[in-house]
């Protein structure tokens, strides 16, 4: 099965009963984003006396205008947040192209291995034969 398909029948099982005809979903927020919601709702419903604004009403509102007006900058800053070293290395092998030389280089100097020691055993391999 393909990831899309995954990712739809992910979205079915999240899904809450609709209210007022519209579908709901549940986001799992951080103890500080939930305080900063917190804040935001009591700014909004401070002095205002024509209704009240909800925490969901605030999340809503902020994911919308998110969607709108994310940067380039805001991108690369999130998935420099979540970089994975090790999927990262998983990609590249499973890539048919070979590992860069940088990469390659840092290998082996973490194990020990540099390019003398690397010329050395090619060398000695090369006379054997």
């Amino acid at each position: 099965m393909n990831n899309s398909n995954n990712i739809n029948k992910d979205k079915e099982k999240k899904k809450s009963e609709s209210i007022d005809g519209r579908d709901q979903f549940r986001v799992v927020i951080t103890d500080e984003s939930n305080a900063a919601i917190e804040e935001v709702a009591r700014k909004v419903n401070e002095g205002f006396g024509a209704g009240v604004v909800s925490k969901s009403d605030i999340a809503n509102y902020v994911f919308l205008n998110l969607s709108k007006s994310i940067s380039d900058a805001d991108i690369k800053a999130l998935r420099a947040l979540h970089f994975d070293d090790k999927k990262v290395l998983g990609t590249l092998l499973r890539g048919e192209s070979e590992l860069p030389d940088d990469l390659k280089k840092a290998i082996r100097a973490h194990y020990g291995i540099g390019d003398r020691e690397k010329k050395r055993s090619a060398t000695v391999r090369a006379i054997s034969e």
